[in-house]
């Protein structure tokens, strides 16, 4: 019987989640590194749209070379299937809304807030989707939420206006995910990650024409070629990550970009997190878990009430 991608029998194996784990680490890792070097680019007095622009064009030539060389660009009519569409506006909003609350805010404190995207894509789907969401799962989404709240503190001397920023790029990240959910198989991954690079960049493009361009210093280009070449192997390895194991084993794993944000954070600015950011930190964490926890065990208890009807 051949197998299919996602199905327990290829995911359950131990071998192919340990892969999706170290795949899913090293995609975390290569994530907060692009946003390190994105962050010093923009200490540099680099300018957001330069920066994406920039960016959007060295992962082209990087990844567009790859789709090139695999044949992929015979397939590009998949792109303007309109589920396509919908996920560029995704990625491009929350490209623009969260660089620009990244360059305002501490690392650790704007990476910790996109971690509620496990969360809102949770209640996402059960209003839009219409997926059934049990009393436990709603309860931990609300923790999680409380989570969010300490970690940005309003009404308090350490609030940023800009931690509501990374919210509403969580928003913005929701939409592309559920989106990327119905997009065609035919659509080539590579290719659609090129496209996608390409919109961004010429979004940076649009933004730069209200802002003031620089010639990059070597350095400034060092960072950006850097947090192009990682943003590229990030996009990829998450991929491998998510179709080699089990997303409930392998999904969690994605936490381990806040561990390193803190220590990026600290080694390279200075940031040191007060208790209530740890505290907030830890919460959301624990819930986000606890819900990769309860899709395992629902998707388990479907496959198996799948079987016995057979």
């Amino acid at each position: 019987m051949t197998e299919t991608r996602g199905t327990p029998a290829r995911g359950g194996h131990f071998r192919e989640n340990a892969r999706g784990i170290v795949a899913m680490i090293a995609a975390m890792s290569a994530f907060i590194l692009n946003d390190t070097l994105v962050k010093l680019a923009s200490d540099e007095g680099m300018p957001t749209g330069e920066i994406l622009f920039l960016r959007g064009a060295i992962a082209v030539l990087l990844i567009g070379w790859v789709v090139a060389a695999r044949g992929e660009l015979r397939a590009w009519r998949t792109l303007l299937h309109k589920t396509v569409g919908w996920r560029t506006v995704g990625e491009v909003g929350a490209t623009l809304i969260y660089l620009t609350a990244l360059f305002k805010l501490p690392l650790a404190n704007a990476t910790v807030l996109m971690q509620t995207v496990p969360l809102a894509s949770v209640a996402a789907a059960a209003w839009f989707f219409g997926e059934k969401v049990g009393l436990r799962r709603w309860t931990a989404v609300a923790i999680g939420f409380v989570g969010v709240v300490i970690v940005v503190q309003p009404g308090v001397g350490s609030f940023s206006a800009y931690s509501i920023l990374v919210l509403v790029a969580v928003g913005f990240v929701t939409l592309r995910d559920l989106i990327t959910r119905v997009i065609p198989d035919e659509v080539p991954i590579l290719l659609l990650t090129a496209a996608t690079s390409a919109v961004v960049g010429i979004a940076g493009l649009g933004v730069g024409l209200f802002e003031d361009w620089t010639w990059p210093s070597l350095t400034v280009w060092l960072y950006i070629a850097g947090s192009s070449v990682t943003l590229t192997i990030a996009y990829y390895l998450i991929v491998v990550a998510m179709r080699a194991g089990e997303i409930g084993v392998v999904a969690p794993f994605r936490y381990v970009v806040i561990v390193w944000a803190i220590i990026l954070g600290f080694l390279v600015w200075g940031d040191r997190p007060n208790e209530l950011t740890l505290i907030g930190t830890a919460i959301i964490i624990a819930t986000g878990v606890y819900t990769f926890h309860r899709e395992r065990q629902i998707s388990r208890r479907n496959a198996a009430s799948e079987a016995l009807e057979i």
